[in-house]
């Protein structure tokens, strides 16, 4: 494919080879992804996957991706630490520029010791964006703190699974991200 031919002439092609029916192709492709993940209309096919499902691996897209390249979940929204303080806990990232992380995809579930037990998130007030497919959503840039406690009675949590999701802000969203982390001690 000619990367300096307008996009009106680029003919994405079907697996299989052939042509596609470009807007109907976008069509179904926008009606699939809409389970959280956002595109840019004109990133190309490739493979006939999601574009943000590809890109999310760190695959190039093709030139109407402005850059070309994304950064792979990890890299774009880095967990850094899960730090425990006494009777509270800190969940923390870094986020990369470009990047946004959605404030309702953040969850946070004990994984041991069996039976402990964590309040729900406690969030700084993020940016209020409009986002196609989620609505009003509030959103993190740069890094992230989420505070947490547990309750008296429930032992100190040692191993957590987070939960995140975000987006590249040249329009391509991310997978739902899960990730077992153990937790720090600091001293008091």
């Amino acid at each position: 494919m000619n990367s300096a031919a307008p996009d009106r002439e680029r003919q994405p092609q079907a697996v299989g080879g052939g042509n596609v029916d470009r807007p109907a192709a976008k069509a179904r492709l926008r009606a699939a992804c809409r389970g959280g993940l956002r595109l840019a209309l004109g990133s190309a096919l490739l493979l006939g996957l999601c574009p943000g499902l590809v890109a999310a691996e760190g695959l190039s897209l093709s030139n109407d991706h402005a850059g070309g390249n994304l950064l792979k979940a990890d890299q774009a929204f880095r967990l850094v630490a899960a730090e425990r303080q006494g009777q509270s806990l800190r969940i923390s990232w870094d986020i990369a520029p470009g990047y946004y992380l959605y404030r309702k995809r953040i969850s946070v579930q004990v994984l041991a010791p069996a039976g402990a037990r964590l309040g729900a998130p406690e969030l700084p007030k993020g940016e209020v964006v409009h986002d196609e497919y989620q609505g009003s959503a509030e959103i993190y840039h740069g890094s992230l703190q989420a505070a947490l406690r547990w309750p008296a009675d429930s032992a100190p949590p040692r191993r957590l699974r987070v939960g995140y999701q975000g987006c590249a802000e040249a329009g391509v969203c991310y997978p739902p991200q899960s990730r077992q982390i153990d937790v720090i001690d600091l001293p008091q």
